[in-house]
C-alpha cells in the first residue's frame, strides 16, 4: 500500500514540475526497490507453506455417513459424517443463514461447540490450517459455510452427542442451541 502511495504522490509531483521521462524512470526504480524491499517472499512462502501442511492425526479407524439436520429460527445445521481418526475426531458440518443478518457459530471467545461421549465432556479443538478444513466462525446472511469440527479422539461404538450451544445472528441476544445424537 506504502508503494501505491509513494508512486501516485511521485507521479503528480513529476508532473506538477515538469520533470523529464529520466527522472520519472528513476522514481519508478526507487518504488520497485522499496516495494521489493518490504515483501519478503521467502518468508511469505514459508508461511503458504505451514498452512498447506497437516498435522498427522493418524489412521482412520471408521467413517460414519450421519446425514442429520436442525432449523431454528431462520439458521440451518447439517451434520454429514463423523470421521473417527486415532488421535482425533472430525464432525464435518455444514451452517445455511436463511435470513439477512449473519450468524455467529462461535459468538464469544469461549465457544461452546462440544462433544459427549460416556458422561464426558471433549471440547472442540482449535484448528488454523486450510488443509484442516475448520468450520468458520460466522455464515454471511442467505450464505452458507461447510468445515470440520475437530475433537479429541472418541470410541466410534458408542454414542455421541453433539452440541452447539448460542448460534445466534450478530447483535443479537436470543440464542439457539443445536445438538445431534449420534447413535
Amino acid at each position: 500500500m506504502l508503494g501505491v502511495v509513494v508512486f501516485w504522490w511521485k507521479t503528480f509531483s513529476w508532473q506538477r514540475e515538469k520533470q523529464s521521462f529520466q527522472k520519472s524512470a528513476q522514481v519508478w526504480r526507487e518504488i520497485w526497490q522499496k516495494t521489493n524491499q518490504e515483501f519478503d517472499f521467502e518468508q511469505k512462502l514459508g508461511a503458504i507453506k505451514g498452512q498447506l501442511k497437516a498435522e498427522d492425526s493418524g489412521l482412520i479407524l471408521q467413517n460414519r455417513e450421519v446425514n442429520m439436520s436442525e432449523t431454528k429460527g431462520g439458521i440451518e445445521i447439517n451434520v454429514s459424517n463423523i470421521v473417527f481418526k486415532e488421535q482425533e475426531t472430525w464432525v464435518y458440518a455444514t451452517a445455511r443463514n436463511l435470513t439477512n443478518a449473519r450468524i455467529l457459530l462461535r459468538p464469544a471467545s469461549a465457544a461452546k461447540i462440544k462433544i459427549s461421549q460416556a458422561g464426558k465432556d471433549y471440547p472442540e479443538l482449535p484448528k488454523r490450517k486450510v488443509v484442516d478444513y475448520p468450520l468458520p466462525d460466522f455464515v454471511n446472511p442467505n450464505g452458507q459455510a461447510s468445515g470440520a469440527l475437530h475433537f479429541s479422539a472418541l470410541n466410534p461404538n458408542q454414542e455421541l452427542i453433539l452440541s452447539l450451544l448460542d448460534v445466534r445472528f450478530e447483535g443479537a441476544a436470543e440464542q439457539f442451541n443445536f445438538v445431534f445424537r449420534v447413535d
